[in-house]
C-alpha cells in the first residue's frame, strides 16, 4: 500500500527527470507521480533558486541548488514511507545529492546526479565522477543497494546502447571507467 503511513514499501518504482525548469512542470510531474505510482523522484536541471519549492504530497524532498548562478540545481524526493535520510551533496563542486532510503530488505542509496557538460574543465568532470564513485564505495562498504540517476551528459554510443545514433564522447569514457 503506498499512501499508508503505516505500510512497508516493497518495491521501489523510480521516475528520473530533466525537465530544465521543474516550477513550471509541477503539475505534469505530480500526474507522472500518480500515473507511475513511483516511490522515489529524481529531478536534475530544476532550475529553482530558493529551496522548499518543490512540494509533493507524502514526499520528503531534498534539493541541492546552484550557488553561482540561477537554475540549475537537483532534486530527490522519495516517498515518507521509505525512512529516508539525507547523506550528503557534492558541495560546491558537484551538482549531485546522496539519500538512503529502506524498502522492506534491505537499504538502498539513491543519488541525483548533473554531469558537467563535455565541454567542462578536466577538474570538474574529475571532482563529479569522484563523488559518484565514494558514493558508490560508501554503499558497498555498508552492504547498501546503489542507484544513480541522472543526467550524466555522456554520450554512450552504439559500442554501449545499441541503436544510439550519436558518437561517443569524452564523457562516455570517464562513465565507462566509473
Amino acid at each position: 500500500k503506498r499512501n499508508s503511513a503505516k505500510s512497508v514499501v516493497k518495491s521501489l518504482i523510480l521516475t528520473g527527470l530533466n525537465p530544465d525548469g521543474a516550477k513550471s512542470k509541477i503539475t505534469s510531474i505530480k500526474k507522472l507521480i500518480r500515473e507511475t505510482n513511483a516511490t522515489v523522484v529524481t529531478i536534475q536541471k530544476t532550475k529553482y533558486i530558493q529551496s522548499g519549492q518543490m512540494k509533493l504530497d507524502g514526499f520528503y524532498t531534498y534539493e541541492h541548488l546552484r550557488t553561482n548562478k540561477d537554475g540549475g540545481g537537483v532534486a530527490l524526493s522519495t516517498l515518507k514511507d521509505l525512512n529516508p535520510s539525507f547523506v550528503c551533496n557534492g558541495g560546491e563542486k558537484v551538482e549531485a545529492l546522496t539519500v538512503d532510503i529502506h524498502l522492506k530488505n534491505m537499504a538502498v542509496s539513491v543519488t541525483s546526479a548533473y554531469g558537467p557538460l563535455e565541454n567542462a574543465c578536466a577538474q570538474k568532470k574529475q571532482d563529479f565522477w569522484e563523488y559518484l564513485s565514494q558514493q558508490a564505495d560508501r554503499a558497498r562498504e555498508s552492504g547498501k543497494g546503489l542507484i544513480v540517476q541522472g543526467d550524466l551528459n555522456c554520450w554512450l554510443g552504439p559500442e554501449m546502447l545499441p541503436g544510439d545514433k550519436r558518437s561517443q564522447n569524452a564523457n562516455r569514457k570517464l562513465f565507462k571507467l566509473f
